[in-house]
Protein backbone atom coordinates (compact mmCIF):
# COMPACT_ATOMS: atom_id res chain seq x y z
CA UNK A 1 0.00 0.00 0.00
CA UNK A 2 1.42 3.38 -0.96
CA UNK A 3 1.32 6.41 1.26
CA UNK A 4 -0.21 9.77 0.43
CA UNK A 5 3.23 11.26 -0.33
CA UNK A 6 3.95 8.46 -2.81
CA UNK A 7 0.64 9.11 -4.55
CA UNK A 8 1.34 12.86 -4.69
CA UNK A 9 4.75 12.20 -6.20
CA UNK A 10 3.26 9.85 -8.78
CA UNK A 11 0.59 12.42 -9.63
CA UNK A 12 3.34 14.95 -10.36
CA UNK A 13 5.64 12.64 -12.32
CA UNK A 14 3.29 10.45 -14.35
CA UNK A 15 1.92 13.14 -16.72
CA UNK A 16 5.45 14.12 -17.78
CA UNK A 17 6.53 10.50 -18.10
CA UNK A 18 3.47 9.68 -20.19
CA UNK A 19 4.18 12.69 -22.39
CA UNK A 20 7.78 11.56 -22.90
CA UNK A 21 6.63 8.06 -23.85
CA UNK A 22 4.04 9.48 -26.27
CA UNK A 23 6.70 11.69 -27.88
CA UNK A 24 9.06 8.75 -28.36
CA UNK A 25 6.31 6.57 -29.83
CA UNK A 26 4.95 9.17 -32.25
CA UNK A 27 8.12 11.00 -33.34
CA UNK A 28 8.86 10.96 -37.05
CA UNK A 29 11.87 12.80 -38.44
CA UNK A 30 11.00 15.41 -41.04
CA UNK A 31 13.97 16.67 -43.07
CA UNK A 32 14.45 20.39 -42.98
CA UNK A 33 17.08 23.08 -43.17
CA UNK A 34 20.07 22.82 -40.85
CA UNK A 35 19.93 24.53 -37.48
CA UNK A 36 21.56 27.95 -37.32
CA UNK A 37 22.68 27.65 -33.72
CA UNK A 38 25.59 26.06 -31.89
CA UNK A 39 25.14 22.41 -30.97
CA UNK A 40 26.92 20.78 -28.04
CA UNK A 41 26.66 16.98 -28.02
CA UNK A 42 27.66 14.93 -24.99
CA UNK A 43 28.12 11.17 -25.08
CA UNK A 44 29.60 8.48 -22.88
CA UNK A 45 32.03 6.01 -24.43
CA UNK A 46 29.87 3.09 -23.27
CA UNK A 47 26.43 4.63 -23.76
CA UNK A 48 24.18 1.92 -25.21
CA UNK A 49 21.62 4.40 -26.58
CA UNK A 50 23.92 6.06 -29.13
CA UNK A 51 27.42 5.58 -30.43
CA UNK A 52 29.97 8.37 -30.63
CA UNK A 53 29.55 8.35 -34.43
CA UNK A 54 25.77 8.69 -34.12
CA UNK A 55 26.05 11.60 -31.72
CA UNK A 56 28.76 13.17 -33.88
CA UNK A 57 26.37 13.11 -36.83
CA UNK A 58 24.64 16.13 -35.28
CA UNK A 59 27.49 18.16 -36.80
CA UNK A 60 25.71 17.79 -40.13
CA UNK A 61 22.47 19.20 -38.72
CA UNK A 62 23.76 22.68 -37.91
CA UNK A 63 25.38 25.50 -39.82
CA UNK A 64 26.57 26.81 -36.46
CA UNK A 65 29.52 25.64 -34.42
CA UNK A 66 29.47 22.00 -33.32
CA UNK A 67 31.17 20.58 -30.25
CA UNK A 68 31.33 16.88 -29.45
CA UNK A 69 32.42 15.95 -25.95
CA UNK A 70 33.13 12.28 -25.24
CA UNK A 71 33.54 11.14 -21.62
CA UNK A 72 34.33 7.75 -20.14
CA UNK A 73 31.22 5.98 -18.98
CA UNK A 74 27.76 4.98 -20.02
CA UNK A 75 24.45 6.77 -20.34
CA UNK A 76 24.83 8.36 -16.90
CA UNK A 77 28.35 9.68 -17.51
CA UNK A 78 26.96 13.10 -16.60
CA UNK A 79 26.80 11.98 -12.97
CA UNK A 80 30.51 11.15 -12.82
CA UNK A 81 31.85 14.04 -14.90
CA UNK A 82 29.69 16.87 -13.54
CA UNK A 83 32.43 19.49 -13.11
CA UNK A 84 34.04 18.74 -16.47
CA UNK A 85 30.71 18.89 -18.29
CA UNK A 86 29.69 22.09 -16.51
CA UNK A 87 32.98 23.64 -17.68
CA UNK A 88 32.29 22.53 -21.28
CA UNK A 89 28.79 24.00 -21.16
CA UNK A 90 30.06 27.28 -19.71
CA UNK A 91 32.84 27.59 -22.28
CA UNK A 92 30.52 26.64 -25.16
CA UNK A 93 27.81 29.09 -24.17
CA UNK A 94 30.22 31.87 -23.30
CA UNK A 95 29.30 31.76 -19.62
CA UNK A 96 25.61 32.49 -20.19
CA UNK A 97 23.29 31.35 -17.42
Amino acid sequence: MTGAKDEQLLAMILPALRGDCRAVQTYAYVPGPPLRCPVLSLVGTDAPQATTDEVGAWAGRTDGPFTLRVCDGGHFHLDTHTDEIADVIRSTTGGMS
